[in-house]
């Protein structure tokens, strides 16, 4: 290995931290929020958990919880009122990002029954110990790439009609890990002529550390 490829391998985790404390994120206030409505998919536990109960108690009109598991996002909706105190603001929606009928479901009740989206937060991600097929492709291709492009394009003329209602800037955010960062050098791997998607569904040249980290 050449000195370079061996400082870029050793530095990518510590660059990792520095943008921690670097580059954070602007800091939302209650004057940026009241009054609108957020999306979070995965939001019954880990980060999007945390992100829901962060925006409700900034005074947003509405949260929607977009969850699989409907009884774990009720369960989840729960705890977020007895934590914060406020209730009648986050709702629970069913959506699995990995069946792409449920994404357009999704989307459809989106359309019809929000009158604004002012952001939508791509949280919902699946990292399976195992190769699994999801939709005719690796499940975290299917859930992390193509479930979570297919919901952003279909909402995105929601979003785009807020613009024009109500003069906001709405916001997409995509949640994504920090171990590509270590697998650079397998971008090299990746046989362009097949397309990137065609590629990394090849279980044979795979593992599932490649595909998780390279293209999630």
């Amino acid at each position: 290995m050449s000195s370079k490829k061996s400082s870029d391998s050793e530095l990518a985790p510590l660059t990792v931290f520095r943008y921690q404390y670097s580059s954070l994120p602007i800091t939302l206030s209650s004057a940026d929020c009241a009054g609108k409505v957020f999306i979070i998919t995965g939001a019954n536990s880990g980060l999007g958990f945390e992100c829901v109960k962060h925006l409700v108690t900034l005074g947003c009109k509405k949260v929607v919880m977009a969850v699989r598991s409907r009884q774990r996002g009720l369960d989840a909706l729960a705890l977020v009122e007895s934590e914060t105190g406020v209730k009648g603001v986050a709702e629970i929606w069913e959506l699995d990002v990995g069946n792409f009928d449920s994404v357009k479901r999704f989307a459809t009740k989106v359309e019809e029954e929000l009158q604004r989206v002012d952001g939508l937060i791509n949280n919902a991600a699946a990292a399976d110990g195992s190769w699994s097929i999801v939709q005719g492709m690796e499940s975290s291709i299917a859930v992390n790439v193509v479930g979570t492009i297919l919901l952003t394009v279909l909402i995105m003329p929601c979003l785009r009609k807020c613009v024009k209602q109500f003069n906001c800037t709405p916001r997409v955010s995509f949640l994504t890990s920090g171990l590509a960062w270590g697998r650079k050098g397998d971008l090299a791997r990746i046989d362009k002529n097949r397309g990137i998607i065609n590629d990394v569904n090849d279980s044979e040249k795979w593992s599932m550390g490649g595909v998780n980290r390279q293209v999630s």
